[in-house]
């Protein structure tokens, strides 16, 4: 079952109509303006947690706690988690460039409760100061 406990949360400005994204990753896209990640080299600043339904409504970001998200693929609990390219959460293999590694994407935290793609999984994040999975 997926849960959520909140530690640290920011309220923002949505860059655009994001009421689709509960529960993904967004990045800054201006000074307090959050958007959706749309890259897996994106640098997550948190998970939104509302359904802002137009540009300039608050959005509210989970930073660091616990949160859920969308899972892109089979998350499973103990896994290191970012981004992909529609702000859904998935697993990252850090270390050296090479087959099977990501080094170039953000580690944002790690799974607790798993999930399979669309559904809703747990994470323990931490995008303060995220870095790469290097």
């Amino acid at each position: 079952m997926a849960t959520e406990g909140a530690i640290h949360e920011e309220s923002y400005e949505a860059d655009d109509n994001l009421s689709a994204y509960q529960f993904h990753f967004v990045k800054f896209s201006g000074d307090r303006t959050v958007g959706i990640c749309a890259a897996v080299t994106d640098k997550p600043c948190g998970i939104l947690q509302n359904v802002p339904g137009a540009a300039a409504a608050a959005a509210i970001v989970m930073i660091s706690g616990e949160s859920k998200f969308v899972s892109s693929g089979t998350t499973t609990a103990g896994d290191l988690i970012s981004t992909n390219d529609d702000g859904h959460g998935i697993t990252l293999t850090p270390g050296a460039p090479g087959p099977a590694t990501d080094t170039t994407q953000y580690i944002a935290g790690s799974v607790s409760v798993g999930a399979h793609t669309g559904e809703i999984g747990t994470a323990n994040i931490d995008c303060s100061s995220p870095r790469r999975a290097a």
